[in-house]
């Protein structure tokens, strides 16, 4: 057995064995201890568990009322907020806020006072509700804590207050008034009497004996079935059992006397359940016997099935893991680990075959698959060496072939022009005092048109004999490009007039030489194409992008029309007349083949009259 065999059985026996023989084992621990003591922890935790479903019960009474609390404030307050973005309450008209004040307090009579504020806290506007019991004279509604509230923008809710004349609680809401604008216009402020949370807690009947009532975050009782409580005993913080309410929030807690329930609403107000242990825990007490007795039969019953039950299991996990490892996993372990053989790339790994069955089959195929795999590799390997070495030979050839002929053409063009241009200069020196002005003038048609042709072949060469290959890129700085290609062009610059400002131009790879034939060609296509009555500016830019660097050469210039974009690229293509423009309407031609050789692309944009602006990319090394 190999390691990976051992390693697979011993987990297979330990998911197994362990837990069955560990469950037994506690199994059998548990059967052996004191049946009394063995009762009354049973019943303990039934006993729990019944408290803990009374428990259940009183919280969700206390969560019901609690929410009802919480949602009796949070409609006044959503009343408020309403209101707070009528039109007349974001303009403080006092009519509109009198008729609105008038209709709420008229539906709301827990509403005791009703005020508006405007921004600067002064009261604008201050209305008493007649209507309720509680009605009490005039009062200053606003403190500081408020105002700032509002001011921020916050709805305020204060802590519970008790009221002067009644003895009877209260809070105080505030609402901002945002204007249209999202400034602070003011705030809505009320008082609320809290008389209906009273009335919970004096109608709420729980169990027999059972009292329900609710206190504040500090622990100031807000509402309790006995009036005189109320007014005599409102601090119920000093209470140890209060202090740990306040602190838990929600649940269940049994004190020495009573079993209490309590939920906290999003206002920290703690509404409290609490019921007599004698009578909370009776339904408990009533079933103590019936249990007792049924987990005494149960456990010697269970005991002797258990031990059986233990030993079978035991010895037939131990059998089945034993033959599942040798005839299932070790096979599947061989495949798994010879496949990630083959996937690192060797392909000569053979696995041995130990069965005939689908595994041995499958072991089969892998064999195979690895053999044919490899043989294909091979047989790819040399093709593409001998693929490589042919189309690098002919690429060689074909280059060598095309540079000496593009050189002989160019020569046999160049040397008839050359004899033509001497022997019309003879005739100019050795005749000019009997050619006319007329034949002068033709003499010279016939020497412009040949330094014309002369040109042409020239860009013609250089348009051809543009070769790039990454192999021969350096690292280039375009800064010292641009310094070496304004030095070139200085006369023209000079006698233009024309400004030059470049930003972000970066070092890459690229033949330097190139570029700046690409800059020259850009840089004279802006001085010569310049509006005479505008100063030129030539402006160079370059944007580091994902992939490549794309340039821009934007000027001021004369621009053409965005039709002829296109065509402005091709060779001898020119949109002017020669004699007002010379030059043989390669240079862009030429420009976007040394941009193609570096992996980009040139296009332009161009509004007549107003400019041309040239963009073209260089692919990142």
């Amino acid at each position: 057995m190999n390691r990976l065999f051992i390693k697979y059985l011993v987990s297979l026996l330990a998911i197994s064995i362990i837990p069955a023989f560990l469950g037994g084992m506690l199994l059998l621990s548990f059967l052996k201890v004191n049946m009394n003591g063995l009762k009354s922890e049973l019943n303990t935790q039934v006993s729990q568990v019944l408290t803990r479903e009374i428990s259940y019960k009183d919280e969700a009474i206390a969560q019901t009322e609690g929410m009802y609390v919480q949602e009796e404030i949070d409609r006044i307050g959503n009343k408020i907020s309403a209101m707070a973005m009528a039109p007349g309450f974001v303009d403080l008209e006092l009519l509109d806020i009198s008729a609105f004040v008038e209709n709420f307090i008229s539906n709301e009579p827990a509403v005791l006072e009703i005020a508006v504020v405007d921004k600067w806290g002064e009261v604008v506007f201050d209305k008493v509700n007649s209507l309720s019991v509680m009605s009490e004279e005039y009062s200053d509604l606003v403190d500081e804590d408020l105002l700032k509230t509002i001011q921020a923008k916050e709805s305020y809710l204060s802590d519970v207050s008790i009221s002067s004349r009644s003895q009877l609680p209260y809070v105080t809401l505030g609402q901002p008034i945002i204007q249209f604008g999202g400034n602070f216009a003011g705030g809505i402020i009320l008082n609320l009497n809290l008389s209906f949370i009273w009335d919970i807690a004096a109608s709420k009947q729980v169990g027999e004996s059972g009292k329900l009532y609710i206190i504040s975050s500090e622990g100031q009782l807000i509402s309790h079935p006995s009036t005189r409580e109320l007014y005599q005993n409102s601090d119920y913080s000093k209470y140890e059992y209060i202090r740990e309410i306040m602190a838990t929030k929600n649940g269940t807690i049994q004190t020495s006397t009573s079993l209490v329930s309590y939920f906290t609403n999003k206002y920290g107000w703690i509404t409290i359940i609490e019921i007599p242990v004698e009578q909370a825990l009776a339904t408990v007490n009533d079933n103590q016997l019936l249990v007792e007795s049924f987990i005494s039969d149960t456990n010697r019953s269970m005991g002797f099935v258990a031990v059986a039950i233990l030993a079978f299991i035991l010895i037939l996990t131990i059998v089945i893991s034993i033959y599942v490892t040798r005839w299932l996993i070790t096979p599947i372990v061989n495949l798994t680990e010879a496949t990630r053989t083959v996937s690192s790339g060797n392909l000569t790994m053979v696995i041995s075959k130990n069965s005939r069955d689908e595994i041995g089959e499958l072991t089969d195929s892998f064999n195979l698959m690895t053999e044919q795999l490899r043989l294909k590799q091979e047989e790819l390997l040399k093709s593409n060496a001998y693929i490589k070495l042919q189309a690098e030979e002919l690429l060689d050839r074909y280059n060598s072939d095309l540079e000496q002929f593009a050189y002989v053409t160019t020569h046999d063009l160049i040397e008839p022009l050359r004899m033509i241009t001497s022997y019309i200069q003879l005739l100019q020196r050795r005749y000019r005092n009997i050619y006319d002005d007329e034949a002068k003038e033709f003499m010279r048609f016939v020497v412009e048109g040949v330094d014309r042709m002369h040109n042409i072949i020239n860009d013609l060469f250089e348009y051809s004999h543009i070769r790039t290959d990454v192999k021969d890129f350096e690292k280039v700085d375009v800064n010292e490009v641009l310094a070496a290609t304004t030095k070139k062009l200085s006369k023209e610059i000079i006698d233009s007039g024309a400004t030059i400002t470049s930003i972000g131009l970066p070092e890459l790879r690229a033949v330097q030489s190139n570029l700046v034939q690409v800059f020259q060609n850009l840089l004279g296509n802006a001085i010569k194409f310049r509006q005479k009555e505008v100063p030129l500016q030539i402006k160079i830019t370059c944007d580091d992008r994902e992939h490549d660097w794309l340039f821009s050469v934007e000027d001021n210039g004369m621009g053409f029309d965005p039709q002829y974009k296109e065509k402005v690229f091709e060779i001898f293509k020119r949109l002017n007349k020669r004699d007002d423009y010379p030059g043989s309407g390669m240079g862009l031609a030429i420009s976007k083949n040394i941009v193609e050789r570096h992996g980009g692309k040139i296009w332009v944009d161009s509004r007549l009259g107003i400019g041309t602006t040239f963009y073209f990319t260089i692919k990142k090394y």
